[in-house]
């Protein structure tokens, strides 16, 4: 027979059983028929509350949770958990079971090994464009690896600001791989190296043509664009009035902030959306001369940084600080004997650090004036 008298034993009806034990003087006594007790009625006020209660959701099943992440994540299944952009450059094992199906056309961007000027060559369905041409060392960098991959020919070399650094590789590049068309964004006297640029395409053929802000220049088939940003005011240097480009395939993206600085970048965040700005790749501004506005930084949220200089030097300590402090992944291109190659399928960057030997493509007498080394690198406590 049960001790206590209904379904669902109270603690007044302990009190009446147990009135000198539970509530006598004694405190060793009483707290431990107490939680003994309590023990011993836990199990029917559980009971009792899980019958009264109505009955959770059923849980789904396992196989319908794993449909639904799939869903989500899209078409890759299995894939789903690699990285947006892989990264080799800082760890050449990093996804080694990876590599691209070969049933998409696949967008290459190439870095010469180049230091304080720009120049990228784009690859897409046997087009090549570039964007910026260096300066007069192009001969020694530049040119070489278009001879090591085979380009003879540019199809578009556009330019994002007519200095020296990103438009006097004209030259020598034109004669090494003859340049289908030349786009720019000022006017033909805006700087005596664009004066020049513009007299020696008439000479040689090249025809001109002008892109402004907003402009979409579309590659191959058209899923590859190239996306024109100028946003700054006139009033402002010729490097805040460059032309930025966010270059997208897919859903991969890489945008160059050419020579821009804090007025321009802050002026080109202020314009756009922020989600208009995220882009996997940053080509870093202005060689990495100097920090750059949070804001815009933030907007793009880049997961790897390429700086188109060489690591250490002392002019990019402001630079180097502000990476380090947002723990950038940052790749430089001026490294001895390799080349940065960027790969996309429009889904997955595979970024790579590759051995490039320039010497069996350099000019026969290389010119003294021209610098060929690498500059000292600074010890790590001067940066």
């Amino acid at each position: 027979m049960s001790t206590f008298s209904g379904s669902k034993p109270k603690f007044s009806q302990i009190r009446e059983k147990f009135p000198d034990l539970l509530f006598g003087k004694d405190p060793v006594v009483k707290k431990t028929l107490f939680l003994t007790l309590l023990l011993l009625t836990l199990p029917a006020l559980c009971f009792s509350a899980s019958a009264e209660s109505p009955a959770p959701a059923a849980s789904p099943a396992p196989a319908s949770v794993l449909q639904e992440l799939l869903s989500r994540a899209g078409s890759d299944g299995g894939d789903a958990s690699l990285p947006r952009v892989i990264d080799r450059i800082h760890d050449p094992d990093a996804c080694p079971d990876f590599a691209f199906s070969g049933e998409d056309d696949l967008l290459e961007i190439w870095f010469p090994p180049i230091r304080d000027q720009d120049a990228a060559i784009f690859l897409y369905q046997g087009q090549v464009w570039m964007l910026d041409c260096g300066d007069e060392r192009a001969r020694l960098d530049t040119v070489p690896l278009l001879k090591y991959l085979g380009i003879d020919h540019i199809d578009r070399l556009i330019n994002t600001h007519p200095h020296h650094d990103h438009l006097n590789g004209l030259y020598s590049i034109d004669e090494a791989a003859p340049v289908g068309e030349l786009l720019v964004c000022f006017p033909e006297g805006e700087t005596a190296h664009m004066a020049a640029a513009m007299e020696y395409c008439k000479g040689n053929g090249i025809p001109v043509g002008t892109f402004g802000d907003e402009e979409i220049l579309s590659m191959g088939d058209g899923l590859v664009t190239f996306t024109a940003w100028l946003k700054c005011s006139e009033d402002e240097t010729l490097n805040n009035r460059s032309a930025a480009f966010m270059v997208g395939y897919g859903d991969a993206s890489f945008l160059s902030l050419a020579d821009i600085e804090l007025p321009g970048q802050q002026q080109l965040a202020d314009a756009l959306d922020p989600a208009a700005l995220k882009a996997d790749i940053l080509r870093y501004p202005h060689h990495g001369k100097q920090h750059m506005v949070s804001a815009l930084y933030r907007a793009i949220d880049p997961d790897l940084v390429i700086v188109t200089n060489a690591p250490r030097l002392y002019e990019m300590k402001d630079a180097s600080r502000f990476l380090d402090y947002r723990h950038a992944s940052v790749a430089y291109t001026y490294r001895n004997s390799h080349v940065l190659h960027l790969t996309t399928d429009g889904t997955r960057w595979l970024c790579e650090e590759l051995a490039f030997d320039p010497t069996p493509w350099l000019p026969a007498e290389l010119p003294t004036e021209l610098p060929t080394d690498l500059p000292a690198e600074l010890p790590a406590e001067a940066e």
